[in-house]
This record gives C-alpha cells, sequence and structure tokens, in this order.
C-alpha cells in the first residue's frame, strides 16, 4: 500500500537582484504608458551645486535634468530626443547612448562594472514595471551625462500619433 503522493517542493525561486532575467512584467501596458527619452551633457558643475535654483521646477525653459525625474515631462518638447513605444524600445534607445559614449567614460570603469546584458536587461525589466530609468556618467573631468527614459501616458501627450 502506498500512501498519498508527496507534494514536490517548489522550484526555487531566483534572488530578488537577478528577477529581471525571467519576469515579463506588463505593468506598462495596464498603465498605457510610453516613454519620451531625454539626454543631457555639459558641465557637471552645474549639477552638484545643490543651491543652484536653475533645476527647481519652477525654472521649466533650461535644459539642466531636473531634480525630480518626472519634471523632465515638464521640459521644453526640443529636449525629447526620442518617443519610445515599448520597454524593449527604451532599453535599446539606452544601449545606443551608451555605446556611443562609452569610449568617453572617465572613470573607465563606470562601463564596466556591471555587465552590458544586466545593465540593459535590468532596464528594459524596470521601464516594463512602469518605472523610469536614469542613469548619469562623467565622460572626464567635468562633463556630465545624463541619460532618462520617462514613462508618460497619452493623456495630454502631444508626441502621440492619434
Amino acid at each position: 500500500m502506498t500512501g498519498p503522493p508527496q507534494a514536490q517542493p517548489p522550484a526555487p525561486r531566483p534572488p530578488d537582484h537577478e528577477v529581471w532575467r525571467t519576469a515579463r512584467p506588463t505593468r506598462w501596458r495596464e498603465l498605457g504608458l510610453h516613454w519620451h527619452a531625454y539626454s543631457w551633457r555639459g558641465d557637471g558643475m552645474e549639477l552638484v551645486i545643490a543651491e543652484d535654483s536653475r533645476r527647481m521646477p519652477a525654472v521649466r525653459g533650461n535644459d539642466l535634468p531636473p531634480f525630480v525625474v518626472k519634471e523632465w515631462l515638464d521640459k521644453p518638447d526640443r529636449l525629447i530626443r526620442a518617443v519610445l513605444w515599448t520597454p524593449e524600445g527604451g532599453a535599446q534607445w539606452l544601449g545606443k547612448e551608451f555605446r556611443a559614449v562609452a569610449d568617453e567614460m572617465r572613470p573607465a570603469e563606470q562601463r564596466a562594472f556591471v555587465s552590458d546584458e544586466r545593465r540593459f536587461g535590468m532596464a528594459e525589466y524596470e521601464l516594463a514595471c512602469g518605472n523610469d530609468v536614469v542613469w548619469g556618467f562623467w565622460l572626464g573631468e567635468r562633463t556630465f551625462l545624463t541619460l532618462a527614459v520617462v514613462g508618460t501616458t497619452s493623456a495630454g501627450c502631444f508626441h502621440v500619433d492619434a
């Protein structure tokens, strides 16, 4: 006589920092998101001066990256580098921009401390979860690059083809 079947233990769950490899979130679809891509390259010292009032929300006409990520959407339209329709598209844009400046990064370790697979895989995962992705890199002693992919809905967005 055999006893009741033994339940199989659950499959081991990947560590949270590895979930991007297997999860396929669809939150971005539920939210109706698309993304605006932004980049800024300039004197990094302008960004490190905390009292710099030009980065405050009331000052929308300048090119400096805002303190709050979503405030990119309030910036002039001329700063939009691309309109992206999928998380994959956002990760591809980030990849293209990253590779274009990788040789300029100083210190060079910025480009290698995370593998490209992880860097772009996590970016795609975060976008699919409905999050924004912002990266920053030093390109020399004073030059800084900011790359931002910021989610928005079609409501009130004039960049969406009807």
